[in-house]
């Protein structure tokens, strides 16, 4: 009886996770969303993100932990229409450039569950935060003026809580998606936005 348990559990999805240690490689696009302060969404779109990470995990009875080093890419374009309502007196008046560029890189933290193969994790993540605006061209008839806004080429630390849920469809290929919000101290203060992401890990 004792052998014929020990055999059920070796072959159970249970035991197999939680005797696992992996690395990773991932890949994933998406969506970013300005969230604070009311001007980033209000002269800002959403954009597209791009990001790769690798990992390491480690699995504990039912529970998982993933330590991860990311990189992100996203650009914002920015509201044009919305912008030039700031020069309403200006008829004709059309404005070009000044998209948004946000680059980081970072260390994470994921707890996963392992209950099923549909795992939800809750993530923290802290990095570097690399933001830069392209300049700004007003023409406004034979006259053509360029605004060079601040530039915050610099690295600015940020912060970022969210969470997400993994799927595992093969022993080697994991697909996930998370979402959440990265804030960051920038010279109008703190600004934040939400990225969300749909990506695929392959494990090593």
């Amino acid at each position: 009886m004792i052998s014929f348990l020990l055999i059920i559990f070796l072959n159970s999805p249970f035991y197999t996770q939680t005797e696992n240690k992996s690395f990773e490689f991932s890949l994933h696009s998406g969506f970013s969303t300005p969230g604070s302060p009311d001007t980033f969404p209000k002269y800002w779109n959403t954009g597209v993100n791009l990001g790769c990470g690798v990992g390491y995990s480690l699995f504990f009875l039912v529970t998982g932990l993933t330590f991860r080093a990311n990189f992100d890419y996203c650009q914002l374009a920015l509201k044009k229409e919305e912008y030039q309502k700031s020069y309403s007196e200006l008829t004709g008046l059309d404005i070009d450039g000044g998209s948004t560029d946000i680059m980081t890189g970072s260390i994470s933290l994921q707890i996963l569950s392992l209950m099923s193969n549909f795992q939800p994790y809750f993530m923290v993540e802290a990095g570097l935060l690399t933001k830069t605006i392209e300049n700004i061209t007003y023409m406004y008839g034979e006259n053509v003026e360029v605004f060079a806004p601040t530039q915050c080429d610099t690295a600015i630390s940020f912060i970022f809580f969210g969470a997400g849920l993994n799927f595992v469809y093969t022993n080697t290929i994991n697909i996930f998606a998370e979402g959440g919000y990265r804030v960051y101290l920038s010279e109008e203060g703190y600004t934040g936005y939400f990225p969300i992401k749909l990506g695929v890990k392959i494990k090593l």
